[in-house]
């Protein structure tokens, strides 16, 4: 019911939090100024797992797949991110570029979206993609308004990966002398 995460942001004081589309968030930041930011990868992974999940047959017809037609776009937001970054723009040149780059993109992204929901089953991969995008579309477009902001939380994710992938570790520190040898390594 999202306690857990109201919890753990109280004091938070900062403008903005980039989260999934879990729904705990909404609920943690109601009422205070707090502007949830959504993060790409995540709305990317879902076209990405559709993608690996076309069968040969499908691979092969010659028609571009609505997941990978999906991803072509979201990546050419990542390419323009990586243009923004090669050229070491300030927060405010950050602003302006994805205003004059990212926001055309980003409408005819949600144009594409908005036209092809009904022409995909909504239980199929690319369905869910396109559905998870779409109800995330408010805060996934957060990150245009300020230069500050990332497109992804990948990095914090990436951060956060060995603890992770520690905690199935931690299943196997089954004395006194592994526990306390793992939590001296972390």
């Amino acid at each position: 019911n999202g306690e857990v995460a109201k919890a753990l942001l109280d004091g938070f004081e900062g403008n903005y939090l980039q989260c999934d589309g879990y729904s705990a968030y909404p609920y943690a930041v109601r009422g205070t100024p707090v502007t949830l930011l959504g993060c790409f990868d995540h709305a990317r992974r879902k076209f990405r797992e559709a993608e690996d999940a076309l069968s040969e047959k499908a691979k092969k017809t010659g028609k571009v797949p609505k997941c990978t037609e999906a991803l072509s776009m979201i990546n050419t937001l990542y390419r323009l991110e990586r243009q923004m970054n090669d050229q070491k723009l300030n927060d405010e040149q950050r602003t302006a570029f994805r205003q004059q780059h990212a926001v055309p993109q980003l409408k005819i992204l949600h144009e594409w979206l908005q036209d092809n929901v009904s022409k995909v089953p909504p239980r199929s991969l690319t369905g869910k993609a396109i559905l998870y995008t779409l109800n995330q579309w408010s805060k996934l477009i957060v990150y245009c308004e300020h230069g500050q902001l990332n497109i992804s939380n990948i990095m914090a994710e990436n951060a956060i990966r060995p603890y992770v992938i520690g905690r199935k570790a931690f299943l196997f520190c089954n004395t006194p002398k592994g526990a306390k040898a793992c939590a001296t390594f972390y």
